[in-house]
């Protein structure tokens, strides 16, 4: 049974994966890695408040954070630049190092 993932929309068009959601997470400069909710590691399913669809960070320590809900990610709209948005804005107010997503 297929459920409707609003990361999905942001990350691929209907057949490929979207070439703007490539430029913005090369503009972002971290490493992202998408997992579908049946093939999301143990540890980020750990994490507290892990709900899918999400953006969980991993900081240099190896800890594990929340850092996009899924109501943030459909705010975005299907945007690839309005989640790096957020992703940039979350990092700047975090006082820890920027984790390599």
């Amino acid at each position: 049974m297929n459920q409707h993932c609003s990361l999905c929309d942001i990350t691929h068009s209907t057949f490929s994966r979207r070439s703007t959601w490539d430029s913005c997470v090369a503009e972002l400069g971290l490493d992202f890695h998408l997992h579908h909710r049946n093939d999301a590691p143990a540890s980020v399913t750990a994490t507290s408040g892990y709900v899918a669809p999400c953006v969980v960070g991993e900081y240099e320590d190896g800890s594990l954070k929340l850092l996009v809900n899924a109501n943030e990610l459909a705010s975005c709209e299907n945007s690839p630049e309005q989640l790096m948005k957020i992703i940039t804005e979350i990092l700047s107010d975090n006082s820890e190092s920027s984790p390599p997503l």
